[in-house]
């Protein structure tokens, strides 16, 4: 079986997809946050295009076809689609019940690079409340890495760097361990070759960083980072090469290296990594199940501090298709992920056993959470969307229960890709509107 076969198994006749998309009843697999992922066709825009056109991503037929799919949920190479941290970064905001009195969000003025046509962030880091970094990309001519920085007062673009003879480059997930010191990770392109791509800021510049790719891999990218320190970091995403392989890469202050796992289940990817000290990481995703059918699990692996990467047994699948895209832990003995389970699913472990599968409010079925991010135990933020009722959402942990919380409520539609709360009740969640258009701008939304 072709590595674009185990990437894409949905089965679809070549004449359903040339003019429209395939039956909303049937699913169309793509890849989000660094994750194969199904998605309901209705979901989402597509076109058939051309094999070679990098910008594209195979899904099995009777005969390959390729699909282009705008904004957000654009192809960064063929076979490989972003949407940061979460599941799903399209995400269509409007307006839910208040959740809290205190606190509500407001959208913060973002620029966009002069002349680009297509402008999104997927991913955001606050170190404090004035201090933060966001990432993503832009177009015009080409893919570019896109990083902004807010100082307490504004967003301001930075110059970010791309490899020589790059085709495409974009800056998915970011991690600040101090307010001068800033990883961001991503991928590159230079046709039909795709790349891990790490790049640092040392306070004064951005810089890329040498980053390994598995010898037998076409493709190989990252999707999430997490630092505990400015000398230990964690990068995770999967390669392409024999299969899909989990792909952990380490930053011990003077070089990347990979790191081993002792028993990566088959087919598995990482879309999210958490660490919240130097010897305790999680990383969540998903992998393809064979057992009695095929189906989508849900996948945790943890790092201990000593040796390999292992994986966390027990881990729920309320349904035949379950991924995880989002993962924060404020502790080593307390963690929080966040993904899709036919609807949103929230799961939580208390440092003792297996995880459970937490209470949350039911947002209907194709609702996914796709990120989240916890200031401490009892104060964290999921977004996502509701695919139902089609708006985005905001869930609220209040070390209780979860709960619905006020959204922004714009004239267009807009997606958000990622969040970072450096405190209780003080948020950042950026993303583009309106989302899967040519003509999408930045979006930067605070809670506060």
């Amino acid at each position: 079986m072709s590595d674009h076969d185990r990437l894409c198994r949905c089965r679809h006749s070549t004449a359903q997809w040339r003019r429209s998309l395939p039956d909303p009843d049937r699913a169309l697999r793509l890849r989000t946050a660094g994750a194969p992922f199904c998605v309901t066709a209705g979901a989402m825009r597509a076109s058939c295009c051309k094999q070679a056109d990098p910008m594209c991503i195979w899904i099995v037929g009777t005969e390959r076809h390729t699909w282009a799919v705008t904004s957000n949920l654009r192809i960064r190479g063929c076979l490989t689609l972003f949407v940061s941290v979460g599941l799903v970064a399209s995400v269509v905001v409007g307006v839910a019940p208040k959740a809290s009195a205190t606190a509500v969000w407001s959208v913060v003025p973002s620029p966009n690079p002069a002349g680009a046509m297509q402008d999104q962030l997927l991913g955001v880091s606050c170190r404090s409340t004035t201090s933060c970094f966001a990432v993503g990309d832009y177009t015009r001519g080409t893919m570019d890495s896109l990083v902004e920085r807010w100082n307490g007062g504004s967003w301001e673009i930075m110059h970010s760097r791309n490899p020589v003879g790059f085709t495409s480059a974009s800056l998915v997930g970011v991690s600040c361990p101090s307010t001068t010191s800033c990883f961001a990770v991503g991928s590159y392109t230079k046709f039909p070759i795709v790349r891990t791509l790490i790049e640092h800021w040392n306070g004064s510049r951005w810089a890329i960083m040498s980053s390994p790719n598995p010898t037998k891999s076409r493709t190989s990218q990252l999707a999430g980072v997490s630092c505990p320190s400015e000398t230990s970091c964690f990068a995770v995403g999967f390669s392409l090469g024999g299969g899909i392989r989990p792909l952990v890469e380490h930053w011990n202050g003077s070089r990347w290296s990979f790191m081993m796992n002792r028993s990566p289940p088959n087919d598995a990817s990482l879309g999210s990594v958490s660490c919240p000290s130097a010897k305790s990481c999680f990383a969540v995703g998903r992998y393809d199940s064979f057992r009695g059918g095929f189906a989508v699990k849900s996948v945790v692996e943890h790092w201990n501090g000593r040796g390999s990467w292992s994986t966390m047994l027990g881990t729920p699948n309320p349904t035949s298709d379950t991924a995880l895209g989002g993962v924060s832990c404020p502790s080593p003995t307390n963690c929080f992920a966040v993904g899709y389970s036919n609807r949103s699913v929230i799961e939580h472990w208390g440092g003792r056993g297996d995880w459970s599968v937490m209470a949350s409010p039911d947002l209907g079925f194709g609702s996914v959470l796709g990120g989240v991010s916890c200031s401490n135990t009892t104060s964290c933020v999921a977004i996502g969307t509701s695919a139902s009722i089609l708006y985005g959402v905001v869930e609220q942990w209040n070390g209780k229960s979860w709960s619905l919380s006020s959204t922004v409520s714009l004239p267009v539609q807009f997606g958000l890709a990622g969040v970072s709360c450096p405190r209780t009740n003080n948020c950042f969640a950026v993303g583009s509107r309106p989302p899967n258009t040519d003509r999408s701008k930045t979006l930067i939304e605070r809670y506060a």
